[in-house]
């Protein structure tokens, strides 16, 4: 079964959603599974890790009222998202801070291969080791 069916199956379990859009369906659905059992739980394992109280503004009850009764059709201009955001921070923030690509948080993986970790990567990799 692909990843689409099962989470297509996901925003039809409650039959009180099925009025609503594909994107507030699609919406509604990260803000119950994907969001409380992927990206909340590894902030705050991180958080944890390095004794870091973590907060999450965005998710102020309030704010997050708000921007419920906010029409897809204002959150999504020109076919990107955030767009209310975007005009307010351009407001108070450099546009080229704001316009450009997710840089992520990547592991140095090659980095550190190539370099400190290069003799126990080769060991582990040697033909001998292989066998």
């Amino acid at each position: 079964m692909s990843g689409g069916l099962v989470c297509d199956q996901r925003l039809h379990l409650d039959p009180r959603l099925s009025s609503l859009s594909l994107e507030l369906r699609m919406m509604h659905a990260d803000a119950v599974t994907y969001l409380p059992d992927d990206i909340l739980a590894k902030v705050d394992r991180a958080g944890m890790a390095v004794s870091l109280e973590s907060r999450i503004p965005f998710l102020d009850p309030e704010v997050t009222a708000l921007a419920a009764r906010i029409s897809p059709s204002l959150k999504f201009v020109g076919g990107c998202g955030k767009a209310i955001l975007k005009q307010l921070l351009y407001r108070h923030v450099p546009r080229e801070l704001v316009d450009r690509p997710k840089a992520g948080f990547s592991i140095p993986v090659g980095l550190w291969m190539r370099g400190p970790l290069r003799d126990w990567a080769e060991d582990l990799l040697s033909e001998q080791a292989l066998r």
